[in-house]
């Protein structure tokens, strides 16, 4: 077998092989044993292949630290997520019942329903009501003089 051969062969060998030429009956390991030129061509194979496993092995700072974002990331949008959910809720359920009550009783507060003016300060069976600025208040009152609904938008 001649040098050009076996550096051909090289590149196709399994690094085990290489790596145990001595104990193989190949054309391959036969020249090995008996080239010098050679042998050193294959020793850098294998070394090269043991760097290349050690590399693809452990993962890169780059990517631990992109890893470790993309979660923080993820998580802090499950959160917000989370947190709208759990403050819209109350709010949905409110505005679906201001507007019941709305609808139900109409503007004037209908049979049982008495709404005061939606103006900055409100009173009504001695409840005051003072709206923050931008916001509006209704105060409803129904037959009951234990329920009072005051109600903010």
């Amino acid at each position: 077998m001649t040098c050009t051969d076996a550096l051909r062969l090289l590149l196709e060998a399994d690094p085990g092989v290489l790596a145990e030429a001595g104990s193989h009956d190949s054309d391959l390991a036969r020249h090995l044993s008996t080239c010098a030129r050679c042998r050193t061509a294959a020793d850098r194979i294998l070394e090269a292949d043991a760097t290349l496993r050690l590399g693809l092995a452990v993962p890169a700072p780059d990517a631990v630290e992109a890893t470790r974002r993309a979660r923080a990331e993820a998580e802090r949008r499950q959160r917000q997520r989370r947190r709208v959910w759990q403050a819209g809720t109350p709010l949905a359920a409110a505005a679906v019942l201001a507007g019941i009550l709305v609808m139900r009783h109409g503007e004037g507060g209908g049979p049982g329903m008495t709404a005061a003016p939606a103006h900055a300060a409100t009173g009504y069976r001695g409840v005051t009501v003072k709206a923050p600025p931008g916001r509006n208040v209704a105060v409803l009152n129904s037959d009951s003089s234990d329920v009072v609904v005051i109600w903010f938008f």
